[in-house]
């Protein structure tokens, strides 16, 4: 008998009843399965009953069902929005700094997309972590979090207790507050018995005398920095607005150190700005003013740093007239969502400048995102083509900037900040891991510089990320000799790695002059001994150390690697900026190349003549001293 080809409609519906008589229906879903508690079940169509079988559906065993595990009661609150954020910011800063977790900074936390109120989490966010060490303590004797408020987290303690002793009070009340309001006479008690043990005034007196925060907290204020985009302005055009704003106004929104202090203290601040010594195209400010939102920086002429780890995009470029937007259109929603970028540190600017890139140059930026030393690259690049009169060699490629990122997310924000400064002509970003890129391409035959600014620690920016604010962690670093210790060693040990392996690959591009390496970080194994690494096979390729900047003052450790005294470094504690770490690989012509052969010829004969002058000295003494004796006798005998 033939076969009854039935509709695919009928045989879907037939195998999910098979389907659903195999899976166990759960409690309350019967009848929404096409049946209910009493529903006689359908026959299983997927195979025949066997003989003696009921021919009935196949009995599943009974579900065994896991035991319920008691689930924690959720942790209150702080029932301030402000103290909510800054409860969180601490938290998971103190997680971060036991654990020496990398992305998780006091700014990125506190001024987020995200966070509403910023400026006041922020500030209370700071508050709180100098005031731990005393806050630690008061707590600990008034028993707080403990078994009187198990919901109360530890984050929510410190920050509700320093608003309660030290800062504006609570901003409204739940039971996180009440909790703390109940042992309020305790910690108000302990904390006037620390006071008095230890002699101190008040608060921050106490804290002085501890020595509680690390000694970076003992560092100047480092002042603001703005590099001048010299692809839309010139320095001196700059100054003359900035000290002289349009129709003798303050600059609009441009705030100085005391933040809500006026437009006199913004004005003054905007005045005071002077030119770098060391590098002609950045400005210095006084500590504490904030650019972030001034016209000219929302106009691309003065350039604030962009965070690395993608905290935020920079601000989407607005048209300016001149250098003075006389029409302010509100800022659009990606604008308000933007988290303001700091500003730009002194030594981020350097290696631009160590390439010091000269015209119809093509250079490589290994890895590139955000883009702060492409656009300062491509900048130094235009004005040095526009110094040779725009002329470069017959034949030459055009001047450019290949910049490299292979995170996608991150080449983005690379466009954008390129968008932003007006070096679209200039730059070509590429999405590419540029360890697997071919250096010998026909495409980089005119590549004569390169910027490798690899993945670090983020060691030196412990002043600018206020990590001194936070406790040590166990097994952290050594501060006597500044080298990681614990966990955070194994981190650095593998990053050098990668920073050797980056740097021997970008020593492969055929027609390279000049190099630079850099780090924003101070262990030497990610500085001093990675040059020490590659030294050998980059002077197999022809090139040799250089001095980018022979008037700095601070070097390369001493005996660390050949050549140390050119290696460039600076001190977050007392440079004013970041810690650093600047190298230069240079092509050298052949006639100065054997040059330093020679000189060291001339050095090991001069030690030689000198150690055998200096053994014939000590084979005359004793002869000398016979001479002397032997006249003294004849003198004694003939008295």
């Amino acid at each position: 008998m033939p076969k009854v080809r039935r509709p695919a409609s009928v045989l879907a519906g037939a195998a999910r009843a098979a389907h659903g008589q195999q899976r166990p229906r759960a409690p309350g879903l019967g009848a929404a399965q096409g049946g209910g508690p009493g529903a006689a079940a359908a026959p299983d169509k997927r195979r025949p009953a066997r003989p003696g079988s009921t021919g009935g559906p196949k009995q599943q065993p009974p579900q065994q069902h896991p035991p319920q595990q008691h689930q924690q009661p959720a942790a209150w609150r702080c029932a301030s929005v402000i103290d909510q954020q800054a409860a969180e910011a601490v938290g998971r800063l103190l997680a971060a700094a036991e654990t020496r977790s990398a992305g998780a900074t006091i700014k990125s936390l506190t001024l987020a997309p995200h966070v509403v109120h910023k400026k006041p989490t922020f500030a209370v966010t700071c508050e709180t972590l100098r005031h731990l060490p005393l806050l630690k303590r008061v707590l600990a004797a008034a028993g707080l979090p403990g078994d009187a408020a198990p919901r109360l987290s530890p984050a929510a303690a410190y920050v509700l207790t320093y608003e309660l002793l030290f800062g504006e009070g609570f901003r409204g009340k739940g039971p996180a507050e009440a909790a703390v309001l109940a042992r309020q006479a305790a910690l108000r008690a302990e904390l006037a018995g620390l006071l008095a043990q230890a002699g101190a005034a008040d608060a921050g007196a106490w804290l002085a005398a501890q020595q509680a925060p690390a000694a970076a907290a003992g560092a100047a204020p480092h002042p603001r920095h703005a590099r001048v985009n010299t692809l839309k302005a010139s320095v001196a055009e700059v100054l003359a607005q900035l000290r002289a704003p349009p129709d003798g106004r303050p600059a609009k929104r441009a705030r100085g150190a005391a933040g809500a202090g006026g437009g006199g203290a913004a004005a003054a601040g905007l005045a005071a700005v002077r030119v770098d010594e060391l590098l002609p195209d950045l400005l210095v400010f006084p500590p504490g003013t904030d650019l972030h939102d001034h016209p000219l920086v929302e106009a691309g002429v003065l350039v604030l740093q962009v965070r690395r780890g993608g905290d935020a995009e920079s601000a989407p470029p607005r048209r300016a007239r001149g250098l003075r937007p006389h029409s302010r259109r509100p800022a659009d929603a990606a604008a308000r969502r933007a988290l303001p970028p700091r500003a730009q540190s002194k030594a981020s600017c350097m290696p631009a400048h160590a390439l010091r890139p000269q015209p119809g140059w093509q250079v490589v930026d290994c890895c590139a995102a955000p883009g702060n030393k492409t656009t300062h690259v491509a900048a130094l690049l235009h004005a040095a083509c526009a110094a040779a009169g725009g002329e470069s060699r017959p034949g030459a490629a055009p001047p450019r900037v290949w910049a490299f990122d292979k995170d996608p997310k991150r080449l983005k924000r690379l466009a954008a900040n390129v968008a932003r400064t007006g070096a679209g002509g200039l730059v070509a970003a590429r999405a590419a891991d540029f360890l697997s890129l071919d250096p010998a391409a026909p495409e980089f035959a005119g590549v004569r510089g390169v910027v490798l600014d690899p993945s670090c620690s983020g060691s030196g920016t412990v002043v600018s990320r206020m990590d001194h604010l936070l406790p040590p962690p166990s097994g952290g670093a050594d501060e006597a000799s500044g080298e990681a210790g614990g966990a955070e060693a194994q981190r650095v040990e593998q990053l050098a790695k990668f920073q050797e392996a980056a740097l021997l690959h970008a020593l492969r591009f055929p027609g390279l002059t000049r190099l630079v390496y850099s780090t924003c970080s101070v262990h030497r194994r990610e500085n001093e001994d990675v040059v020490a690494a590659v030294l050998p096979a980059a002077r197999a390729a022809g090139l040799c150390l250089a001095d980018p900047f022979p008037a700095w003052p601070r070097r390369g450790l001493p005996g660390s690697v050949p050549g140390a005294e050119l290696l460039v470094r600076t001190d977050p504690r007392e440079d004013g900026t970041d810690g650093f770490f600047v190298a230069v690989f240079e092509r050298q012509p052949p006639e100065k190349a054997e040059q330093p052969q020679a000189q060291q010829g001339e050095q090991q004969r001069g030690t030689q003549q000198a150690q055998q002058q200096q053994g014939e000295q000590q084979q005359r003494q004793p002869a000398r001293k016979g001479k002397k004796k032997a006249r003294r006798r004849q003198e004694q005998e003939q008295g």
